[in-house]
């Protein structure tokens, strides 16, 4: 019975073992002077750490389609979710 991991970019796990592993990430979100980039995805600027951003986690529709294309893709034998603490980060609610 083959599932699907579905984890978010605090994982911090390469493309390539994603790839290789066959891991969906959905990525958390970095807010910065009203942008909204995707970690993982969007060019972020490179002196992030050093300016005033926050972050947010995932959606509620970023993470069901991300659970729905899973099942398609294990046949709907099932997905393993494994997310951020819900201590760090509201992608738990």
């Amino acid at each position: 019975m083959p599932v699907v991991v579905v984890t978010d970019s605090s994982s911090r796990l390469e493309p390539e073992e994603l790839a290789r592993s066959g891991i969906r990430q959905v990525p958390l979100h970095i807010l910065l002077d009203g942008g909204d980039f995707r970690d993982g995805v969007d060019d972020v600027p490179s002196d992030v750490h050093q300016r005033h951003a926050t972050t947010a986690g995932a959606t509620p529709t970023e993470l069901a389609d991300a659970y729905r294309e899973a099942l398609k893709r294990s046949d709907g034998d099932g997905v393993v979710a494994v997310h951020i603490s819900a201590a760090l980060s509201s992608t738990y609610s």
